[in-house]
């Protein structure tokens, strides 16, 4: 006859598996949460990767100034076939994972980043600024600017060109550039609490091309050096904290020598000084850069003196960058274009130029209410 268990063998059995539960459960349960986990990370990484190649398929829709981010739901990257059109589940909470990916631009990386947002259901709450998209009633997807920010750049040019100008005091089309010319009032910048006006903006990296209002004396070089250099002609410290971050590095300046003095219309100037090109984070306005901004036809003709009418230009006294095989070419009192041949005693006034990268509308323009950009 078989003997049972004692009651204190029985009692000895749960003991000692209560102990085994109370140390493999919150094990079990841990490697179970880590294993959800990650398994949930591999799903936020498969949903981002499948944005970036949306981006990559959809460059045109980005937008160019990298102001304004993508926000692009799990909907729509499955409606267009970059994610499997199956129920993609949370594997933490078994729900329906229909979140929204922010395509935004790194700016010191110079790359885009991917981030899902499991709690912006389809993009709907539509928090920050940006890019949306949304179904038309054919069911194609559309980019929804309502809440995009606008730029100074897109804010100057306007909707296909509707800012740009022909004839009259404006904004121009120069094919590479739009320039502006005559007595315009609206392109005051503050930087820095400094004012500029802005030159240009350039149409492939929608940059603003600056120069500064306010003004310094300065020698050209005491060597009598004719060429252009920012550590001898330039006295004043930047803002080093502010400028690196806002400043287009290593921009190349026209600075081709004048080999004739006379009788130098704007298109001529233009072809010799594009015939030499320096890199500088700073640099001075152009001969053809001053021209250009009248509108007098006397002065894109070749008649200098013109150039001091019908522009927004007030530079007396100033040096330019472009130079003669013995001179430096700068604005005179009258505010008109002459030459310089003292490189070594002569001083004259130093607007110095910056390109920057385009940043968000602030500001109207105007000297009493003009464009603020900040870091």
């Amino acid at each position: 006859m078989k003997k049972g268990f004692t009651l204190v063998e029985l009692l000895a059995v749960i003991v000692i598996i209560g102990v085994v539960a109370l140390i493999a459960v919150p094990s079990i349960m841990k490697n179970i949460s880590e294993s959800k986990e990650s398994l949930y990370t591999t799903q936020v990484q498969n949903i981002e990767l499948a944005a970036k190649k949306w981006a990559t398929d959809s460059t045109s829709l980005l937008d160019s100034e990298y102001l304004n981010s993508s926000f692009v739901s799990v909907k729509m990257l499955q409606d267009l076939d970059y994610l499997s059109r199956e129920k993609i589940n949370n594997p933490k909470t078994g729900e329906a994972m229909y979140g929204c990916i922010e395509v935004a631009y790194d700016a010191t990386n110079k790359s885009y980043t991917y981030t899902y947002d499991d709690g912006n259901i389809d993009c709907a709450s539509q928090g920050p600024a940006g890019y949306y998209y949304q179904k038309d009633a054919k069911g194609v997807w559309q980019k929804d600017l309502s809440k995009q920010r606008e730029s100074i750049f897109s804010y100057l040019v306007g909707n296909d060109n509707e800012n740009v100008v022909v004839t009259g005091s404006g904004l121009y089309d120069m094919e590479d550039r739009y320039v502006f010319r005559g007595n315009v009032t609206n392109n005051y910048v503050k930087l820095d609490n400094r004012y500029y006006r802005i030159l240009s903006l350039d149409k492939m990296t929608k940059s603003l091309k600056l120069v500064r209002v306010d003004y310094s004396p300065a020698v050209w070089d005491a060597s009598g050096n004719i060429g252009f250099n920012v550590s001898t002609l330039y006295t004043e410290n930047l803002n080093k904290s502010l400028y690196p971050s806002i400043t287009n590095q290593n921009v190349k300046w026209n600075v081709g020598v004048i080999d004739v003095i006379e009788s130098l219309n704007l298109n001529a100037v233009r072809t010799y000084e594009t015939k030499t090109q320096i890199v500088s984070e700073i640099g001075l306005i152009s001969m053809s850069e001053y021209m250009e901004a009248s509108i007098n036809s006397d002065c894109s003709s070749g008649i200098l003196s013109s150039c001091s009418l019908d522009t927004y230009l007030d530079m007396a006294d100033s040096w330019t960058l472009t130079t003669t095989s013995s001179s430096v070419v700068y604005i005179d009192a009258n505010k008109g274009l002459s030459y310089e041949t003292d490189l070594i005693n002569a001083l004259h006034n130093i607007h110095y130029v910056l390109n920057i990268v385009s940043s968000e509308k602030s500001g109207s323009g105007t000297y009493a209410d003009p464009f603020i950009i900040t870091v």
